[in-house]
Protein backbone atom coordinates (compact mmCIF):
# COMPACT_ATOMS: atom_id res chain seq x y z
CA UNK A 1 0.00 0.00 0.00
CA UNK A 2 2.92 2.26 0.79
CA UNK A 3 4.37 1.93 -2.06
CA UNK A 4 1.24 2.49 -4.41
CA UNK A 5 0.74 5.73 -2.50
CA UNK A 6 4.31 7.21 -3.57
CA UNK A 7 3.94 6.07 -6.74
CA UNK A 8 0.33 8.36 -6.56
CA UNK A 9 2.30 11.21 -5.00
CA UNK A 10 5.23 10.91 -8.32
CA UNK A 11 2.22 10.92 -10.35
CA UNK A 12 0.53 13.89 -8.59
CA UNK A 13 3.89 15.87 -9.08
CA UNK A 14 4.59 15.34 -12.58
CA UNK A 15 1.16 17.26 -13.30
CA UNK A 16 1.41 19.86 -11.24
CA UNK A 17 1.09 23.32 -13.37
CA UNK A 18 1.43 26.70 -12.32
CA UNK A 19 5.27 26.69 -10.92
CA UNK A 20 6.46 29.65 -10.86
CA UNK A 21 9.80 31.13 -12.62
CA UNK A 22 12.92 30.31 -10.35
CA UNK A 23 16.38 30.79 -10.41
CA UNK A 24 17.02 27.18 -8.94
CA UNK A 25 16.13 23.53 -8.34
CA UNK A 26 16.57 23.26 -5.26
CA UNK A 27 17.60 25.49 -1.75
CA UNK A 28 20.87 23.56 -1.41
CA UNK A 29 21.74 23.46 -5.07
CA UNK A 30 21.22 27.31 -5.25
CA UNK A 31 23.36 27.66 -1.86
CA UNK A 32 26.12 26.08 -3.42
CA UNK A 33 25.82 27.89 -6.97
CA UNK A 34 24.40 24.58 -8.46
CA UNK A 35 27.99 23.02 -8.50
CA UNK A 36 26.91 19.99 -6.99
CA UNK A 37 27.07 17.16 -10.74
CA UNK A 38 29.00 15.08 -8.54
CA UNK A 39 27.39 14.85 -4.87
CA UNK A 40 24.12 15.55 -4.27
CA UNK A 41 21.48 12.83 -2.39
CA UNK A 42 18.30 14.74 -3.18
CA UNK A 43 15.65 14.47 -5.16
CA UNK A 44 16.59 17.78 -7.14
CA UNK A 45 19.15 15.45 -8.46
CA UNK A 46 16.79 14.24 -11.05
CA UNK A 47 17.24 17.65 -12.52
CA UNK A 48 21.01 18.21 -12.47
CA UNK A 49 22.37 14.71 -12.41
CA UNK A 50 19.40 11.68 -12.52
CA UNK A 51 22.85 9.44 -11.44
CA UNK A 52 22.57 10.74 -7.96
CA UNK A 53 18.60 9.49 -7.52
CA UNK A 54 20.83 5.81 -7.08
CA UNK A 55 21.81 7.25 -4.00
CA UNK A 56 19.17 7.88 -2.26
CA UNK A 57 17.46 4.49 -0.43
CA UNK A 58 14.36 5.41 1.42
CA UNK A 59 11.11 7.19 -0.36
CA UNK A 60 11.26 10.84 -0.14
CA UNK A 61 9.47 13.99 -1.39
CA UNK A 62 11.07 17.12 -2.11
CA UNK A 63 9.26 20.77 -2.10
CA UNK A 64 11.27 23.98 -3.19
CA UNK A 65 10.55 27.51 -2.94
CA UNK A 66 11.66 30.86 -4.08
CA UNK A 67 11.42 33.73 -2.00
CA UNK A 68 8.48 32.36 0.35
CA UNK A 69 6.31 32.88 -2.76
CA UNK A 70 6.81 30.89 -5.62
CA UNK A 71 7.27 27.10 -5.57
CA UNK A 72 10.17 26.16 -7.51
CA UNK A 73 10.73 22.31 -8.23
CA UNK A 74 8.66 19.40 -6.73
CA UNK A 75 9.63 16.12 -6.87
CA UNK A 76 9.03 12.51 -5.30
CA UNK A 77 10.99 9.21 -4.95
CA UNK A 78 10.50 5.83 -4.74
CA UNK A 79 13.48 3.50 -3.61
CA UNK A 80 13.58 -0.27 -4.73
CA UNK A 81 16.07 -2.38 -3.45
CA UNK A 82 18.50 -4.75 -6.00
CA UNK A 83 16.71 -2.34 -8.79
CA UNK A 84 17.57 1.30 -7.73
CA UNK A 85 15.55 4.56 -7.61
CA UNK A 86 12.75 6.00 -9.47
CA UNK A 87 11.58 10.06 -9.60
CA UNK A 88 9.31 12.34 -11.07
CA UNK A 89 9.03 15.84 -10.44
CA UNK A 90 8.02 19.49 -12.16
CA UNK A 91 10.76 22.28 -11.96
CA UNK A 92 10.71 25.99 -14.17
CA UNK A 93 14.17 26.72 -15.22
CA UNK A 94 14.79 29.17 -17.82
CA UNK A 95 11.06 30.28 -18.44
CA UNK A 96 10.15 26.67 -18.77
CA UNK A 97 8.18 23.84 -17.10
CA UNK A 98 10.56 20.73 -16.88
CA UNK A 99 8.20 17.74 -16.38
CA UNK A 100 10.96 14.83 -16.02
CA UNK A 101 11.02 11.01 -14.69
CA UNK A 102 13.93 9.60 -14.17
CA UNK A 103 16.23 6.80 -12.41
CA UNK A 104 19.48 6.04 -11.05
CA UNK A 105 20.88 2.81 -9.19
CA UNK A 106 24.56 2.13 -8.07
CA UNK A 107 26.95 0.66 -10.20
CA UNK A 108 29.84 -1.27 -8.34
CA UNK A 109 29.40 -0.65 -4.35
CA UNK A 110 30.54 3.67 -4.23
CA UNK A 111 29.48 4.24 -7.78
CA UNK A 112 25.84 5.28 -9.35
CA UNK A 113 24.58 6.01 -12.97
CA UNK A 114 21.20 7.36 -14.25
CA UNK A 115 19.19 8.75 -16.67
CA UNK A 116 16.08 10.73 -17.02
CA UNK A 117 13.43 12.17 -19.79
CA UNK A 118 11.77 15.34 -19.74
CA UNK A 119 8.63 17.27 -21.52
CA UNK A 120 9.14 21.03 -21.15
CA UNK A 121 6.15 22.88 -21.74
CA UNK A 122 5.41 24.89 -23.79
CA UNK A 123 6.62 21.81 -25.90
CA UNK A 124 9.75 22.34 -27.83
CA UNK A 125 10.79 19.40 -30.15
CA UNK A 126 9.32 16.78 -28.11
CA UNK A 127 11.37 14.75 -25.50
CA UNK A 128 14.84 15.61 -24.17
CA UNK A 129 16.68 12.97 -22.44
CA UNK A 130 19.45 13.32 -19.66
CA UNK A 131 22.31 10.50 -18.77
CA UNK A 132 24.97 10.85 -15.71
CA UNK A 133 27.34 8.93 -13.69
CA UNK A 134 29.22 10.02 -10.69
CA UNK A 135 31.82 8.32 -9.11
CA UNK A 136 33.07 7.99 -5.38
CA UNK A 137 36.28 7.37 -4.06
CA UNK A 138 36.08 7.22 -0.01
CA UNK A 139 39.33 7.20 1.59
CA UNK A 140 37.74 5.93 5.39
CA UNK A 141 33.70 6.82 4.89
CA UNK A 142 30.91 8.18 3.49
CA UNK A 143 32.27 11.60 3.87
CA UNK A 144 35.64 11.55 2.38
CA UNK A 145 37.88 10.94 -0.72
CA UNK A 146 36.75 12.62 -4.25
CA UNK A 147 33.91 12.53 -6.15
CA UNK A 148 33.78 13.24 -9.82
CA UNK A 149 30.42 13.78 -11.68
CA UNK A 150 29.44 13.87 -15.31
CA UNK A 151 26.14 14.45 -17.05
CA UNK A 152 24.85 15.30 -20.40
CA UNK A 153 21.12 16.47 -20.73
CA UNK A 154 18.83 18.28 -23.45
CA UNK A 155 19.82 15.32 -25.97
CA UNK A 156 19.63 14.86 -28.60
CA UNK A 157 19.53 18.76 -29.07
CA UNK A 158 21.19 21.67 -27.91
CA UNK A 159 23.12 19.10 -25.32
CA UNK A 160 24.84 20.43 -22.28
CA UNK A 161 27.66 18.78 -20.82
CA UNK A 162 27.96 19.26 -16.74
CA UNK A 163 31.45 18.06 -15.15
CA UNK A 164 32.59 18.20 -11.61
CA UNK A 165 34.92 17.09 -9.15
CA UNK A 166 34.42 16.88 -5.13
CA UNK A 167 37.13 16.58 -2.61
CA UNK A 168 37.00 16.12 1.19
CA UNK A 169 39.72 18.27 2.61
CA UNK A 170 38.47 17.30 6.30
CA UNK A 171 37.15 13.70 6.35
CA UNK A 172 33.47 14.12 7.54
CA UNK A 173 33.27 17.73 8.22
CA UNK A 174 34.68 19.96 5.37
CA UNK A 175 33.88 19.76 1.56
CA UNK A 176 34.94 22.02 -1.47
CA UNK A 177 33.69 21.27 -5.08
CA UNK A 178 34.17 22.65 -8.24
CA UNK A 179 31.98 22.73 -11.84
CA UNK A 180 31.76 23.77 -15.59
CA UNK A 181 28.87 23.97 -18.24
CA UNK A 182 29.09 24.30 -21.74
CA UNK A 183 26.21 26.01 -22.17
CA UNK A 184 24.84 29.52 -20.32
CA UNK A 185 27.14 29.43 -17.30
CA UNK A 186 30.57 29.45 -19.21
CA UNK A 187 32.64 30.38 -16.38
CA UNK A 188 33.27 27.79 -13.67
CA UNK A 189 30.98 27.46 -10.26
CA UNK A 190 32.48 26.80 -6.92
CA UNK A 191 31.55 25.30 -3.42
CA UNK A 192 32.05 24.43 -0.27
CA UNK A 193 30.16 22.40 2.79
CA UNK A 194 31.05 22.39 6.31
CA UNK A 195 29.30 20.06 8.54
CA UNK A 196 28.99 21.64 11.98
CA UNK A 197 27.27 18.47 13.33
CA UNK A 198 25.10 15.51 12.60
CA UNK A 199 22.26 17.47 11.64
CA UNK A 200 23.70 21.33 10.76
CA UNK A 201 25.85 22.00 8.15
CA UNK A 202 26.76 25.08 6.42
CA UNK A 203 27.35 26.22 2.50
CA UNK A 204 28.62 28.67 0.37
CA UNK A 205 29.20 29.19 -3.35
CA UNK A 206 30.26 31.44 -6.21
CA UNK A 207 30.56 31.72 -9.75
CA UNK A 208 33.47 32.55 -11.25
CA UNK A 209 34.02 34.21 -7.96
CA UNK A 210 31.71 37.33 -8.77
CA UNK A 211 28.62 36.46 -7.12
CA UNK A 212 28.24 34.69 -3.30
CA UNK A 213 25.73 31.72 -2.55
CA UNK A 214 24.90 30.68 1.05
CA UNK A 215 22.95 29.28 3.54
CA UNK A 216 22.96 26.71 5.89
CA UNK A 217 21.02 23.22 5.60
CA UNK A 218 19.44 21.36 8.98
CA UNK A 219 18.63 17.40 8.92
CA UNK A 220 16.71 15.07 11.44
CA UNK A 221 15.48 11.39 10.81
CA UNK A 222 12.25 12.68 9.46
CA UNK A 223 13.38 15.63 7.03
CA UNK A 224 16.00 17.82 5.86
CA UNK A 225 15.07 21.42 4.91
CA UNK A 226 17.52 24.16 3.54
CA UNK A 227 17.72 28.04 3.52
CA UNK A 228 19.96 29.71 1.39
CA UNK A 229 20.64 32.89 -0.06
CA UNK A 230 22.38 34.72 -3.31
CA UNK A 231 21.87 37.15 -5.96
CA UNK A 232 18.45 35.95 -6.97
CA UNK A 233 17.15 36.40 -3.52
CA UNK A 234 15.85 33.37 -1.00
CA UNK A 235 15.23 29.98 -1.39
CA UNK A 236 14.02 27.62 0.57
CA UNK A 237 13.66 23.62 0.57
CA UNK A 238 11.88 20.70 2.54
CA UNK A 239 13.31 17.03 1.96
CA UNK A 240 10.65 14.72 3.77
CA UNK A 241 10.91 10.86 4.10
CA UNK A 242 8.14 9.23 3.67
CA UNK A 243 8.35 5.72 6.37
CA UNK A 244 11.29 4.35 7.73
CA UNK A 245 14.86 5.51 6.72
CA UNK A 246 17.53 3.83 4.97
CA UNK A 247 19.43 3.79 7.74
CA UNK A 248 16.55 1.80 10.17
CA UNK A 249 15.95 -0.25 7.15
CA UNK A 250 19.82 -1.07 6.97
CA UNK A 251 20.24 -1.82 10.82
CA UNK A 252 16.85 -4.35 10.93
CA UNK A 253 18.49 -5.62 7.36
CA UNK A 254 22.19 -6.46 9.94
CA UNK A 255 20.61 -7.64 12.79
CA UNK A 256 18.54 -10.05 10.43
CA UNK A 257 21.70 -11.00 9.06
CA UNK A 258 23.89 -11.37 11.83
CA UNK A 259 21.13 -13.53 13.68
CA UNK A 260 21.06 -15.84 10.83
CA UNK A 261 25.17 -15.73 10.82
CA UNK A 262 25.36 -16.91 14.20
CA UNK A 263 22.78 -19.87 13.08
CA UNK A 264 24.89 -20.76 10.26
CA UNK A 265 22.26 -20.01 7.64
CA UNK A 266 24.72 -18.79 5.44
CA UNK A 267 23.10 -18.06 2.29
CA UNK A 268 20.03 -16.59 4.21
CA UNK A 269 22.78 -14.73 5.98
CA UNK A 270 24.26 -13.68 3.22
CA UNK A 271 21.12 -11.92 1.07
CA UNK A 272 20.39 -10.27 4.44
CA UNK A 273 23.63 -7.93 4.40
CA UNK A 274 23.43 -7.52 0.80
CA UNK A 275 19.74 -5.81 1.78
CA UNK A 276 21.65 -3.58 3.84
CA UNK A 277 24.25 -2.30 1.60
CA UNK A 278 21.41 -1.77 -0.87
CA UNK A 279 20.50 0.83 2.00
CA UNK A 280 23.98 1.88 3.35
CA UNK A 281 26.94 0.58 0.92
CA UNK A 282 29.36 3.01 3.42
CA UNK A 283 28.41 0.54 6.22
CA UNK A 284 31.73 -1.41 6.58
CA UNK A 285 29.87 -3.90 9.46
CA UNK A 286 27.48 -5.31 6.63
CA UNK A 287 30.25 -5.53 3.91
CA UNK A 288 32.52 -7.44 6.52
CA UNK A 289 29.97 -9.65 7.21
CA UNK A 290 28.71 -10.32 3.89
CA UNK A 291 31.65 -11.34 2.89
CA UNK A 292 32.40 -13.34 5.75
CA UNK A 293 28.91 -15.00 4.84
CA UNK A 294 30.33 -15.80 1.08
CA UNK A 295 33.42 -16.87 2.84
CA UNK A 296 31.69 -19.36 5.33
CA UNK A 297 28.86 -20.69 3.03
CA UNK A 298 31.80 -21.38 0.36
CA UNK A 299 33.74 -22.94 2.94
CA UNK A 300 30.95 -25.24 4.43
CA UNK A 301 29.81 -26.59 0.78
CA UNK A 302 33.14 -27.25 0.01
CA UNK A 303 34.52 -28.94 3.15
CA UNK A 304 30.95 -31.01 4.41
CA UNK A 305 29.87 -32.31 0.65
CA UNK A 306 34.11 -34.04 0.13
CA UNK A 307 33.06 -35.48 4.18
CA UNK A 308 29.88 -36.43 3.17
CA UNK A 309 30.92 -38.20 0.20
CA UNK A 310 33.88 -39.61 2.32
CA UNK A 311 31.39 -40.82 4.81
CA UNK A 312 29.46 -42.66 1.95
CA UNK A 313 32.29 -44.27 0.07
CA UNK A 314 33.33 -45.87 4.21
CA UNK A 315 28.84 -46.53 4.80
CA UNK A 316 29.22 -44.32 7.17
CA UNK A 317 25.46 -43.13 5.96
CA UNK A 318 23.74 -41.63 8.63
CA UNK A 319 27.13 -39.18 9.10
CA UNK A 320 26.77 -38.61 5.06
CA UNK A 321 23.67 -37.86 5.87
CA UNK A 322 24.23 -35.36 8.43
CA UNK A 323 26.83 -33.70 6.40
CA UNK A 324 24.57 -32.99 3.56
CA UNK A 325 21.62 -31.77 5.63
CA UNK A 326 24.54 -29.45 7.44
CA UNK A 327 25.14 -27.74 3.79
CA UNK A 328 21.68 -27.37 2.74
CA UNK A 329 21.32 -25.90 6.44
CA UNK A 330 23.69 -23.22 5.34
CA UNK A 331 22.22 -22.97 1.30
CA UNK A 332 19.13 -24.30 1.06
CA UNK A 333 19.06 -23.57 -2.72
CA UNK A 334 22.34 -25.69 -3.14
CA UNK A 335 20.43 -27.96 -5.64
CA UNK A 336 23.88 -30.67 -5.79
CA UNK A 337 23.88 -31.24 -1.87
CA UNK A 338 20.12 -31.76 -2.27
CA UNK A 339 20.52 -34.16 -5.02
CA UNK A 340 23.77 -35.97 -3.65
CA UNK A 341 21.59 -36.06 0.05
CA UNK A 342 18.54 -38.23 -1.81
CA UNK A 343 21.32 -40.96 -3.29
CA UNK A 344 22.66 -41.00 0.76
CA UNK A 345 18.94 -41.63 1.51
CA UNK A 346 18.54 -44.26 -0.61
CA UNK A 347 21.68 -45.94 0.10
CA UNK A 348 20.59 -45.68 4.16
CA UNK A 349 17.33 -47.91 3.72
CA UNK A 350 19.73 -50.82 2.77
CA UNK A 351 22.23 -49.77 6.11
CA UNK A 352 19.15 -49.72 8.29
CA UNK A 353 18.95 -53.02 6.88
CA UNK A 354 22.04 -53.99 7.79
CA UNK A 355 22.11 -53.02 11.61
CA UNK A 356 18.77 -54.41 11.81
CA UNK A 357 20.32 -57.75 10.92
CA UNK A 358 23.39 -57.32 13.19
CA UNK A 359 21.17 -56.29 16.29
CA UNK A 360 19.63 -60.06 15.54
CA UNK A 361 23.03 -61.50 15.64
CA UNK A 362 23.96 -59.86 18.57
CA UNK A 363 20.94 -60.87 20.28
CA UNK A 364 21.33 -64.44 19.53
CA UNK A 365 24.74 -64.51 20.99
CA UNK A 366 23.13 -63.40 24.46
CA UNK A 367 25.22 -59.61 23.62
CA UNK A 368 22.45 -57.57 24.52
CA UNK A 369 23.88 -54.30 25.19
CA UNK A 370 25.15 -54.02 21.63
CA UNK A 371 22.38 -55.95 20.22
CA UNK A 372 20.66 -52.56 21.74
CA UNK A 373 22.88 -49.99 20.61
CA UNK A 374 22.14 -50.92 17.17
CA UNK A 375 18.36 -51.13 16.97
CA UNK A 376 18.22 -47.73 19.01
CA UNK A 377 19.95 -46.16 16.13
CA UNK A 378 18.02 -47.25 13.56
CA UNK A 379 15.62 -45.24 15.67
CA UNK A 380 17.33 -42.49 16.08
CA UNK A 381 17.24 -42.07 11.87
CA UNK A 382 14.01 -43.87 11.81
CA UNK A 383 11.94 -43.19 14.61
CA UNK A 384 9.13 -45.51 13.24
CA UNK A 385 10.86 -48.33 12.27
CA UNK A 386 8.68 -50.53 13.99
CA UNK A 387 11.07 -53.70 13.64
CA UNK A 388 13.76 -51.74 15.93
CA UNK A 389 10.87 -51.31 18.07
CA UNK A 390 9.97 -54.51 18.91
CA UNK A 391 13.24 -55.88 19.45
CA UNK A 392 14.03 -53.36 21.87
CA UNK A 393 11.10 -54.75 23.42
CA UNK A 394 12.15 -58.46 23.32
CA UNK A 395 15.26 -57.42 25.22
CA UNK A 396 14.31 -54.83 27.86
CA UNK A 397 11.23 -57.85 28.61
CA UNK A 398 14.61 -60.24 29.34
CA UNK A 399 16.70 -57.76 31.10
CA UNK A 400 13.26 -57.27 33.94
CA UNK A 401 14.22 -60.64 35.38
CA UNK A 402 16.95 -59.29 36.83
CA UNK A 403 15.94 -55.89 37.95
CA UNK A 404 15.23 -57.49 41.50
CA UNK A 405 19.51 -58.46 42.23
CA UNK A 406 20.42 -55.06 40.78
CA UNK A 407 18.30 -53.44 43.10
CA UNK A 408 19.55 -55.23 46.14
CA UNK A 409 22.87 -54.59 45.16
CA UNK A 410 22.89 -50.99 45.02
CA UNK A 411 20.93 -50.87 48.17
CA UNK A 412 24.17 -52.59 49.53
CA UNK A 413 26.71 -49.85 47.76
CA UNK A 414 24.43 -46.88 49.55
CA UNK A 415 24.45 -48.37 52.69
CA UNK A 416 28.30 -48.54 52.49
CA UNK A 417 28.37 -44.40 51.46
CA UNK A 418 29.70 -45.89 47.54
CA UNK A 419 27.60 -43.34 46.10
CA UNK A 420 28.98 -43.49 42.87
CA UNK A 421 28.32 -46.78 42.12
CA UNK A 422 25.06 -46.95 43.71
CA UNK A 423 23.96 -44.26 41.31
CA UNK A 424 25.22 -46.40 38.65
CA UNK A 425 22.93 -49.54 39.75
CA UNK A 426 19.70 -47.67 40.46
CA UNK A 427 20.11 -46.19 36.82
CA UNK A 428 20.91 -49.23 35.46
CA UNK A 429 17.09 -50.28 36.53
CA UNK A 430 15.54 -46.67 35.28
CA UNK A 431 16.91 -47.62 31.61
CA UNK A 432 15.15 -50.77 32.26
CA UNK A 433 12.13 -49.68 33.96
CA UNK A 434 11.60 -45.98 33.90
CA UNK A 435 9.26 -45.67 36.38
CA UNK A 436 10.48 -48.03 38.79
CA UNK A 437 10.03 -46.13 42.29
CA UNK A 438 12.52 -47.79 44.47
CA UNK A 439 15.44 -46.69 41.98
CA UNK A 440 13.96 -43.23 42.04
CA UNK A 441 14.14 -43.06 45.61
CA UNK A 442 17.52 -44.66 46.02
CA UNK A 443 18.77 -41.27 43.60
CA UNK A 444 16.74 -39.05 45.63
CA UNK A 445 18.84 -40.30 48.50
CA UNK A 446 22.01 -40.30 46.78
CA UNK A 447 21.91 -37.12 45.86
CA UNK A 448 20.53 -35.49 49.35
CA UNK A 449 23.48 -37.45 51.12
CA UNK A 450 25.61 -36.01 48.69
CA UNK A 451 24.07 -32.40 49.16
CA UNK A 452 25.13 -33.17 53.33
CA UNK A 453 28.78 -34.33 52.35
CA UNK A 454 29.50 -31.04 50.21
CA UNK A 455 27.47 -28.84 52.53
CA UNK A 456 29.67 -29.72 55.56
CA UNK A 457 32.74 -29.62 53.22
CA UNK A 458 32.39 -26.24 51.79
CA UNK A 459 31.98 -25.15 55.46
CA UNK A 460 35.43 -26.66 56.34
CA UNK A 461 36.79 -24.86 53.53
CA UNK A 462 35.41 -21.56 54.77
CA UNK A 463 36.91 -22.15 58.16
CA UNK A 464 40.49 -23.07 56.72
CA UNK A 465 40.75 -19.69 54.61
CA UNK A 466 39.71 -21.65 51.36
CA UNK A 467 36.86 -18.71 50.21
CA UNK A 468 36.64 -19.23 46.57
CA UNK A 469 36.70 -23.16 46.78
CA UNK A 470 34.26 -22.76 50.14
CA UNK A 471 31.80 -19.96 47.39
CA UNK A 472 31.63 -22.49 44.33
CA UNK A 473 30.34 -25.40 46.43
CA UNK A 474 27.81 -23.33 48.36
CA UNK A 475 26.71 -21.60 45.34
CA UNK A 476 26.51 -24.93 43.48
CA UNK A 477 24.52 -26.34 46.11
CA UNK A 478 22.03 -22.69 46.01
CA UNK A 479 21.59 -23.63 42.52
CA UNK A 480 20.32 -27.16 43.41
CA UNK A 481 17.49 -25.80 45.86
CA UNK A 482 18.79 -26.75 49.30
CA UNK A 483 16.71 -26.12 52.08
CA UNK A 484 19.97 -25.30 54.58
CA UNK A 485 18.48 -22.74 56.72
CA UNK A 486 22.09 -20.85 57.30
CA UNK A 487 23.81 -21.61 53.57
CA UNK A 488 22.77 -17.80 52.33
CA UNK A 489 24.68 -16.79 55.66
CA UNK A 490 27.46 -18.50 54.28
CA UNK A 491 27.54 -17.17 50.75
CA UNK A 492 27.47 -13.82 52.02
CA UNK A 493 30.67 -14.79 54.39
CA UNK A 494 32.44 -15.82 51.56
CA UNK A 495 32.15 -13.26 49.42
CA UNK A 496 32.51 -10.69 51.91
CA UNK A 497 35.79 -12.19 52.93
CA UNK A 498 36.93 -12.28 49.07
CA UNK A 499 35.53 -8.99 48.00
CA UNK A 500 38.93 -7.49 47.92
CA UNK A 501 40.26 -9.36 45.09
CA UNK A 502 37.35 -8.41 42.59
CA UNK A 503 39.04 -5.39 41.00
CA UNK A 504 42.72 -7.31 40.92
CA UNK A 505 40.35 -10.23 39.21
CA UNK A 506 38.64 -7.57 36.70
CA UNK A 507 42.03 -6.26 35.74
CA UNK A 508 43.67 -9.67 35.42
CA UNK A 509 40.78 -10.73 33.50
CA UNK A 510 41.74 -7.62 31.12
CA UNK A 511 45.54 -7.97 30.31
CA UNK A 512 44.15 -11.17 28.68
CA UNK A 513 41.68 -9.35 27.10
CA UNK A 514 44.39 -7.35 25.09
CA UNK A 515 46.28 -9.98 24.72
CA UNK A 516 42.82 -11.56 22.58
CA UNK A 517 42.94 -14.52 24.74
CA UNK A 518 39.06 -14.13 25.38
CA UNK A 519 38.33 -17.46 27.23
CA UNK A 520 41.16 -17.06 29.53
CA UNK A 521 39.75 -14.01 30.53
CA UNK A 522 36.08 -15.21 30.72
CA UNK A 523 37.35 -17.70 32.76
CA UNK A 524 38.74 -15.44 35.41
CA UNK A 525 36.01 -12.55 34.98
CA UNK A 526 33.58 -15.73 36.11
CA UNK A 527 35.27 -16.08 39.30
CA UNK A 528 34.72 -12.61 39.98
CA UNK A 529 31.32 -12.26 39.25
CA UNK A 530 30.91 -15.72 41.51
CA UNK A 531 32.07 -12.91 44.30
CA UNK A 532 30.19 -10.11 42.98
CA UNK A 533 27.72 -10.78 40.10
CA UNK A 534 26.68 -7.05 39.44
CA UNK A 535 29.71 -5.79 38.82
CA UNK A 536 29.32 -3.79 35.62
CA UNK A 537 32.61 -3.33 34.06
CA UNK A 538 33.23 -7.07 34.36
CA UNK A 539 29.76 -8.01 33.22
CA UNK A 540 30.15 -5.44 30.05
CA UNK A 541 33.90 -6.98 28.99
CA UNK A 542 32.38 -10.47 29.17
CA UNK A 543 29.98 -9.83 26.96
CA UNK A 544 32.39 -7.95 24.50
CA UNK A 545 34.56 -11.20 24.82
CA UNK A 546 32.02 -14.02 24.26
CA UNK A 547 31.05 -11.33 20.80
CA UNK A 548 34.65 -11.47 19.53
CA UNK A 549 34.60 -15.52 20.47
CA UNK A 550 31.98 -16.05 18.53
CA UNK A 551 32.87 -14.00 15.15
CA UNK A 552 36.41 -15.40 15.79
CA UNK A 553 35.01 -19.32 15.93
CA UNK A 554 32.26 -18.55 12.62
CA UNK A 555 35.54 -17.34 10.47
CA UNK A 556 37.49 -20.50 11.51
Amino acid sequence: MKQILNCCALIVVCTVTGIAQSFGIGGKEYGLASSSVMWMQRGSALFLNPAELGRIHHDEFLLSTSRFRNLSAMTGTVSIPFIGSFSGGVSNQDSLSHYTLGFGRRLGRYHVIGTSVTIMTPIQDGFRYSFGSTLHFPSSEQNSGLHVGFSASNLPKETMLNGGIAWWAVHNWFRIQAAAQNRIHRAMVYGGEILVSNRIAFLIGSRAFKTVHGGMSYQTEAFTADLTAGPGGLSFSLNVILGETAQEKRSFAYEEGYDLFLEKRYAESLQKFSVALEYDEYDDDSYFMKEAARAAKDSIETTFILQAKAFEIAREYPAAIDAYLTVLRANPTNTNADALLANARREFHSYIGHLIFTGDSLKERKESAQARKNYELVLKYDPENDIASSRIDDLENLSKENVKGILTRAQSLLSKKQFDNAQKEYERVLNLEPKNSRAKAGLNAIKSKQKDEQFEEAKTALAEGRNLEALKMLIELSKQQTKYKDLNSYIDLAREQLLPIVERQFKNGLSYYAKEDYSKAIVIWDEALLINPRHTSILEYRKRAEEKMKALEQLK
